[in-house]
């Protein structure tokens, strides 16, 4: 919208949906405006100088956001419309309005105490019917045996105010303006509403927004969750949370703040999200903090092959990754190195495990070798591991010299560095404190670096 507006003799301006946020100060200068149409937009506050437009006669802002409407009294309205907005108070000199023939100030958050101006003006119409939702918390805690009042929100217009309370939709006996809870209990939870008419405005029912009222035990012991395997997992597993309690009292749970159904102490979870369980239990809603839950996506992985023909590049870049090299369904190498040269012909791919998560590449079928394959396959066989499988020591026997000595399982996982101590050859390894599996020796020798697979019981 232009700031500087050079236009001082304008009479009648449409900007309707225009999805205009906020007006210039200086549309002020318009004031020989007589109609102005500023609806549909997204306007949250009006200037005040449009209070001074004293030609105004007519005047549409139903279809915003406002929350309060500027001083008119100076203006010539004759039409005022500014249903649609979020308006809760009318100017103390709307009553002073009295050019005005037709005024809608439906779907705002008027009540029948801010109506009251209306009553003692003249209008051709006025449309005043419905109003939106009275706002009010969504949801509170009482503690026990305390007494509390939970209040209506809309105030006892000269006393003609009928109220209509409800728990759980259905009619309660209380009749008054704030519903009271005495010596609050378990049978006092419940979502509450209430509807309110008044004589005066006999076209109009005000609905005050729900209220889940619950009840709170100051100092009561929480409810306590396990979490199996961890907060943080791989997409495709699921997270089981278990709760503790000190009784066999149903427990529900809620995602994200809303309710699931399921009432056992365990809850399987395949979704991200933040979990509580919630439990009555001595008539006490007790609560566990919340529990966050994130499942990791898998990546896709693309296996290609390189133009040699013999050098194979997984598309993940990740310095952390492990890379798990397979030929015809076995594995062939574990590294850190997303290149890998082809030392035998067949159908190759690649497991990458990064942050503790698996992803599995395309399938590539691969008819040339490297030309070093012969020189690496000398070298491998030329070292011997026994006895394999192994069980508290192995032992590797190579007519290199080695310089140091990797252990990996079959996960990519590096579980011990060694210094090897040459001894005529062989070389000890220490085994005991690994689990039953399938490990991969990572030996570097002055020609390279080579794997060797074992076994061990």
């Amino acid at each position: 919208f232009p700031e500087d507006l050079e236009l001082s003799n304008l009479k009648n301006l449409f900007l309707k949906n225009n999805l205009l946020e906020n007006l210039p100060t200086s549309f002020g200068k318009l004031n020989k405006l007589k109609i102005l149409d500023l609806s549909n937009n997204r306007l949250k506050n009006l200037p005040e100088s449009v209070g001074d437009f004293t030609d105004l006669e007519e005047l549409y802002l139903n279809g915003n956001m406002l929350s309060a409407l500027p001083n008119l009294s100076k203006t010539s309205l004759k039409v005022l419309n500014f249903a649609k907005n979020e308006i809760k108070n009318l100017p103390t000199d709307f009553g002073k309005l009295q050019n005005l023939q037709f005024v809608d100030l439906s779907l705002n958050r008027l009540t029948f105490y801010e109506l009251a101006p209306l009553l003692n003006m003249k209008f051709a119409n006025a449309i005043y019917d419905p109003q939106k939702t009275i706002l009010a918390p969504s949801e509170i805690s009482v503690k026990l045996y305390e007494d509390y009042d939970l209040e209506s929100f809309a105030k006892n217009f000269n006393g003609n105010n009928t109220y209509i309370w409800f728990k759980n939709n259905s009619i309660s006996t209380q009749k008054q303006e704030n519903f009271g809870f005495r010596n609050m209990n378990k049978d006092q939870i419940g979502v509450y509403f209430c509807e309110v008419k008044n004589v005066l405005f006999p076209l109009l029912t005000l609905r005050r927004q729900e209220t889940f009222v619950k009840l709170s035990c100051q100092g009561s012991s929480p409810i306590l969750v396990d979490v199996s395997p961890a907060l943080q997992v791989c997409e495709g597993e699921t997270v089981t949370l278990s709760s503790k309690l000190s009784n066999n009292s149903e427990i529900r749970w809620l995602k994200d703040g809303k309710l699931i159904q399921n009432t056992s102490n365990n809850l399987r979870v395949f979704e991200s999200g933040n979990y509580v369980a919630e439990v009555v239990a001595d008539g006490c809603t007790k609560s566990s903090e919340i529990l966050q839950v994130h499942f990791i996506k898998s990546a896709p992985i693309l296996l290609s092959l390189n133009s040699d023909g013999y050098t194979l590049q997984a598309n993940f870049l990740d310095k952390n990754a492990i890379f798990q090299w397979f030929v015809n369904n076995e594995i062939v190498a574990v590294t850190q190195n997303p290149v890998y040269e082809v030392i035998q012909r067949g159908i190759y791919y690649v497991k990458v495990t990064n942050v503790g998560c698996q992803s599995i590449s395309n399938e590539v079928a691969v008819q040339k070798v490297s030309p070093t394959a012969t020189e690496d396959e000398a070298n491998v066989e030329n070292m011997l591991v026994f006895p394999n499988p192994s069980h508290d020591i192995l032992f590797l026997k190579s007519a290199e010299n080695l310089s140091e000595i990797k252990i990996y399982d079959a996960l990519g996982r590096c579980q011990a560095t060694i210094l090897p101590k040459n001894n005529a050859g062989i070389y000890e390894i220490q085994t005991e404190k690994l689990n039953s599996g399938v490990y991969f020796l990572q030996v570097k020798t002055a020609k390279g670096t080579f794997q060797k697979q074992f076994l061990k019981n």
